[in-house]
């Protein structure tokens, strides 16, 4: 089973045509954190750099704000309730605001079997945890490096984050 959530309504609307007729798939148009409510939500130029955190690096123009838009927040350990995640890879692509999906599961990040998410090496946003703490706060609840993968890079060639693949032993 993949379940999607995305919360850029226009993407979404494009996501619902992918997951048509794919009886294993299924999204909502939200966004998920570590507290519930309403939140305002920077939507990029580039779509995939949105994010709640103001950007500090504009990407040749692609991490810059276009317009803002309130989007709804739930907390993943409320939406996926009693949901067994013993089998479950979480792939969390957020743009600097893993932590507080992380922080959102609760007891379930204790369960999950594998994560794959993106660490900053240079931050893109404002306000990110740098790679270190990440990958530590992971390690501290079970979860252990099984592979690092550089995504892009900075004018001075060094990585500007790294997809991190992590499991639980």
């Amino acid at each position: 089973m993949i379940l999607s959530f995305e919360p850029i309504p226009e993407v979404f609307a494009t996501l619902t045509k992918t997951m048509a007729g794919d009886q294993n798939w299924s999204g909502q148009n939200i966004a998920l954190g570590g507290i519930e409510g309403e939140q305002e939500f920077h939507v990029m130029k580039s779509t995939p750099y949105s994010s709640f955190n103001r950007p500090v690096d504009a990407q040749n123009g692609a991490n810059c704000v276009a317009r803002t838009c309130p989007v709804q927040v739930r907390r993943p350990d409320a939406v996926l309730g009693a949901r067994s995640l013993e089998n479950t890879l979480l792939k969390v692509d957020t743009q600097g605001y893993e932590m507080q999906v992380f922080r959102g599961l609760g007891k379930g990040l204790a369960s999950i079997r594998a994560v794959l998410c993106e660490v900053s090496v240079n931050a893109l946003y404002e306000g990110i945890m740098p790679m270190q703490d990440v990958v530590a706060f992971l390690c501290e609840n079970g979860l252990k490096p099984a592979f690092f993968a550089p995504m892009g890079r900075m004018s001075d060639l060094s990585a500007r984050e790294f997809d991190y693949y992590c499991v639980r032993p």
